[in-house]
């Protein structure tokens, strides 16, 4: 019997904007939340960690070349800001912390 598994709980998709080396760039984005499951010592599923990433579009190449393995923010279409690290050229990206 498996230990944890990884539930999709959330996406998140919209228009935002990219705040790299003080200039804000608008961004198409698409955050997947998960949220691990674990089985305690009786058999029952219990809530454990959550954790985020996503992927960028729209993105000029020069940003994306400053960002790559920065700590960046990003605003979400409704105002909600989330520090993310971009983790490669394609956009792709990690949640560090909270959506908030």
């Amino acid at each position: 019997m498996p230990q944890s598994r990884l539930d999709l709980v959330r996406t998140l998709e919209g228009v935002g904007s990219l705040l790299v080396d003080g200039r804000e760039t608008p961004v198409r984005y698409s955050i997947k939340i998960f949220q691990e499951m674990l089985r305690d010592g009786t058999g029952r599923e219990v809530p454990g960690l959550r954790s985020a990433a996503g992927q960028l579009f729209d993105l000029r190449p020069t940003d994306t070349a400053r960002a790559i393995g920065h700590t960046v923010q990003l605003t979400l279409q409704n105002g909600q800001r989330s520090e993310v690290i971009l983790t490669d050229a394609t956009g792709a990206f990690q949640v560090s912390g909270s959506i908030g």
